[in-house]
């Protein structure tokens, strides 16, 4: 009798334990996916903000002539922004102190494309090799590229991750860009697969993708027909068949005649960046625009 009640205490502790242990994973979850309540960001004090368009971002401090500036990312708290500069191929930092902003100044990740992970504590960079780091840059905290199941021979780059570890990037194959994705099992990534139509095209250039916290919604860049300029942003929704439908051009509101590319979203789901740039005598120039994500509720 003392044997068996023994056994079944160890059998509630052991429950009570594994309950205990999921009710953490569930608020680390809730933390993240609700980030908006915890981390609320007065947007208004980093730049003018957009209303009924896209509007380009600080063009006293980041957006500059002559050079061609995307990937923006903002920290949960406001205070730092990432952005890339070409043709310097670095990733540059700006941060809010005594209520005013330094000058950009390069950063020591040795890449391009700074995109945060939904935790916000870290980010995943790259130019030809995709890399993760923590968010802060310093010497001291070293670098981890990605294995082998996502980093090959041919060139990969701009990587985004779900809150579930999933990672999407891009991967230069058979002289065209497309979108693939690796997942995360039992803690190890697995053989990073292309993605099927409609995503990618066999006909098209499909890259830079940026996928939602949740995984159900990715915006990407494709030069695909029927946009309005060299290359256009689409988004794409997950159906409840885990089934991707098909890309929606993001509109006149966002894509012009011109490469409209590069799109990230801030943590709190409010803000929508992408660079519009261009070519001008051999050069590649750009800017970084940015819109409310109400906008997209209009393409469901």
């Amino acid at each position: 009798m003392a044997k068996s009640f023994s056994r079944l205490s160890r059998h509630f502790i052991a429950l009570t334990m594994k309950k205990a242990i999921l009710i953490i994973i569930y608020l680390l979850i809730f933390r993240i996916s609700n980030s908006q309540d915890l981390n609320s960001i007065d947007y208004s004090t980093i730049d003018t903000l957009p209303i009924d368009n896209s509007r380009i971002f600080r063009p006293d401090l980041i957006s500059l002539p002559m050079s061609n500036e995307h990937t923006c990312a903002i920290t949960f708290d406001g205070n730092k922004i990432l952005f890339t500069r070409d043709p310097d191929r670095k990733i540059f930092l700006i941060s809010k102190i005594d209520g005013g902003w330094t000058e950009p100044m390069p950063t020591l990740f040795n890449g391009r494309e700074a995109i945060l992970t939904p935790d916000g504590t870290k980010v995943l960079y790259g130019d030809g090799d995709i890399w993760i780091s923590s968010i802060s840059g310093d010497s001291t905290d070293k670098p981890i590229k990605l294995p082998s199941s996502i980093n090959t021979d041919a060139y990969e780059f701009y990587a985004s991750m779900t809150m579930d570890g999933k990672i999407f990037f891009s991967r230069f194959v058979d002289n065209r860009t497309k979108i693939f994705v690796s997942e995360l099992t039992n803690g190890e990534y697995q053989t990073a697969r292309e993605m099927p139509e409609p995503i990618n095209q066999p006909t098209s250039n499909n890259f830079h993708p940026y996928i939602s916290i949740k995984g159900d919604f990715m915006i990407f860049n494709s030069d695909r027909e029927g946009g309005f300029g060299g290359a256009d942003l689409y988004i794409s929704y997950m159906d409840d068949d885990g089934q991707w439908d098909n890309p929606r051009n993001l509109g006149e509101k966002i894509n012009t005649e011109l490469r409209d590319i590069c799109p990230t979203i801030t943590l709190d789901g409010k803000y929508l960046f992408f660079t519009r740039n261009w070519q001008e005598n051999d050069k590649w120039l750009g800017d970084l625009y940015w819109i409310n994500t109400e906008h997209l509720k209009n393409d469901k």
